[in-house]
């Protein structure tokens, strides 16, 4: 994190819980009038505060956790509905509707008999016109996109991402903690593509329909942490 170490003469490590109430984000400092974009775009796990002996002032530093095994590469990062992301985002309510013809929030616009699944449509199913409309916007936000999914807003975003895999058959603990922004932008690099089954990439990002219960039609983002192990940015 570029501390001296020597430097410092107190170290307090705090959990942020996964979720927050108003009180527990009171006690951890956050300011009441900031205390709902801090709840609702939280991405860390920990909170360290540090205080350097030269000037008596706690440094405050946010890490979100991801916690791998070497055999479950893939992690979600974020899921909502997307009349939550065209919010945050801005886009098109022709936008929103090919998304929620993806995910399922409105019922196929086609014959069930042309659909791979009956519930919703995938890409490849929706007119390429739609289709290419939700791509240009996604590349043109991919930076955005990113620094919402993983770094979050407010008091509680991230400004570490830490990543640990246990490696059962030497006993061996691997890590590696990255600056946020150096992430961000690893994630973010790449074109967005319609993947074969007719699902999206961002860069490094998967977007898929949730599916399961208890909100099968979200938008869910998903990234492997393990990338972050050798990444490097080009």
């Amino acid at each position: 994190m570029g501390y001296n170490w020597h430097k410092i003469t107190n170290l307090v490590s705090l959990m942020i819980p996964p979720r927050i109430s108003k009180k527990t984000a009171i006690e951890l400092g956050i300011n009441e009038d900031r205390i709902t974009e801090a709840i609702k775009y939280k991405k860390s796990d920990i909170q360290i505060r540090i205080l350097i002996v030269m000037n008596d002032i706690h440094y405050i530093e946010n890490i979100s956790l991801k916690k791998c095994n070497s055999n479950v590469g893939f992690n979600q990062i974020d899921k909502r509905s997307v009349e939550t992301y065209q919010a945050m985002w801005g886009f098109n309510n022709s936008i929103a509707n090919t998304l929620k013809l993806f995910t399922g929030a409105i019922s196929p616009i086609v014959p069930k008999s042309q659909l791979r699944d009956t519930r919703r449509m995938y890409l490849t199913e929706i007119d390429i016109i739609k289709v290419d409309e939700l791509v240009s916007f996604l590349n043109i936000n991919k930076t955005l996109i990113c620094m919402d999914i993983l770094k979050g807003r407010g008091a509680f975003s991230a400004d570490w991402i830490l990543v640990t895999q246990f490696n059962i058959e030497d006993e061996k603990l691997e890590w590696v903690i990255k600056d946020i922004n150096f992430v961000c932008n690893f994630y973010a690099s790449g074109d967005v593509i319609i993947t074969q089954n007719g699902n999206l990439k961002l860069g490094r990002v998967s977007i898929q329909r949730k599916g399961g219960t208890p909100d099968p039609t979200s938008l869910q983002f998903k990234i492997n942490p393990l990338e972050l192990m050798k990444a490097k940015l080009v």
